[in-house]
């Protein structure tokens, strides 16, 4: 495997890689969990083929909020361009659904739930951590990750991701179908709204 596609699974820079080798720097923590999970997995892996991870997509999604102006202002009636960018978290999140739709090994879903780092927003963070939840659950796995219980994970302000604060039968409809991890962190998504189309 190449530093490039190591930097690339474990959403980091390929120049860090390279200092983590060369011993001039040492990862932090989230990162030496995840390449020991990298290190770990199996000889059928998916990652053998450069599989997304979760920490790699929200890097992607990350880069992507640095890139965009627009800002978050929950609790009011939101712009048009503020309901933009909700859609395009939703690709982003779709994006990371339908990877982890893909994984069929234990191990490789476990890596793909290392814990990623921070897009720099707490809404995001925390749709991301309830999602994580989600997918742990769906998978049947022993146990959600650790990280999704930080602090700055959680979400207590109501977020109904994309739609304005006047379409009540949306935000209905998102109550009663809306996934129970992310309704546990204020945010509020209809179920239909993830799956791929």
């Amino acid at each position: 495997m190449t530093q490039e596609q190591a930097a690339y699974l474990l959403g980091t820079k390929q120049s860090n890689i390279s200092a983590y080798e060369r011993g001039v720097i040492e990862p932090g923590s989230a990162i030496e969990q995840r390449l020991a999970a990298l290190l770990g997995l199996d000889r059928d892996s998916a990652y053998r083929n450069n599989h997304a991870t979760l920490s790699s997509l929200t890097k992607e999604l990350r880069d992507f909020l640095a890139q965009d102006a627009r800002t978050f202002r929950l609790g009011h009636i939101r712009s048009d361009q503020e309901l933009a960018l909700d859609v395009d978290i939703l690709r982003h999140v779709i994006e990371m659904n339908d990877r982890f739709n893909d994984l069929e090994l234990v191990s490789d879903q476990q890596f793909f739930l290392s814990e990623p780092g921070s897009t720099f927003n707490s809404e995001v963070d925390a749709l991301i951590a309830g999602m994580a939840v989600e997918w742990s659950r769906r998978a049947s796995l022993d146990r959600v990750p650790a990280w999704v219980g930080t602090r700055r994970r959680s979400h207590v302000q109501a977020w109904f991701v994309g739609m304005d604060s006047r379409t009540l039968l949306l935000q209905q409809r998102a109550l009663a179908n809306g996934i129970p991890a992310l309704r546990a962190r204020g945010i509020f998504v209809n179920r239909r709204e993830l799956e791929s189309l």
